[in-house]
């Protein structure tokens, strides 16, 4: 099972464009044979939030799962949505922004990554459609959208709570377990 996880903060303006943007990308046809189940962590949301993803979660498509929390922390949240996703068996645990919307090929252009195949890891390759301009092919790894392999993503102790760069925290938490990181973190 694929799983992302989207950490969502007051996000009622975007998270209606998100979640229709990843259920599209979740039955791409390249992924017919693939489970994909979207998990929305609600931090401390006092909007609209709750109400969007329960109706999203009534739609036909992807499974959405949610859960609210009061931790006003992207790393906690994101640590308590790869929890969820791998007490459901995710073999492939990803990352989104509840104010991001992703192209129909993301999860395919994602799986389909060399770094992915080759060591099991973690990894931020942006499709050049979705590169920042001057950017394309480049692989780094970045808040917004990233990948772990479910199995590399728990030998490396999962997401720990950081108030700042806790996708470099991560990444060098790869490293120590003995995922090869063929990137270098983009400072966050």
């Amino acid at each position: 099972m694929i799983a992302i996880i989207v950490p969502a903060h007051n996000a009622q303006a975007s998270l209606a464009s998100c979640l229709t943007a990843l259920r599209a990308a979740a039955c791409h046809t390249a992924l017919a044979q693939e489970t994909v189940e979207i998990y929305v962590v609600l931090d401390a949301c006092h909007d609209g939030s709750a109400a969007i993803v329960r109706r999203q979660a009534a739609a036909r498509g992807a499974r959405i799962c949610w859960r609210e929390v009061e931790v006003r922390n992207v790393a906690r949240a994101h640590a308590a949505g790869a929890a969820m996703a791998q007490d459901r068996g995710a073999r492939v645990i990803m990352f989104t922004g509840a104010d991001s919307c992703v192209a129909e090929d993301w999860l395919v252009t994602q799986l389909n990554a060399d770094v992915i195949k080759q060591s099991g890891g973690y990894t931020n390759t942006l499709p050049p459609h979705l590169a920042p301009r001057g950017q394309q092919g480049r692989q780094t790894i970045q808040a917004g959208r990233s990948d772990a392999a479910a199995d590399a993503f728990r030998r490396a102790g999962g997401l720990r709570p950081h108030s700042t760069r806790e996708e470099a925290a991560m990444a060098a938490a790869f490293e120590q377990s003995g995922v090869r990181l063929p990137a270098r973190t983009a400072g966050r």
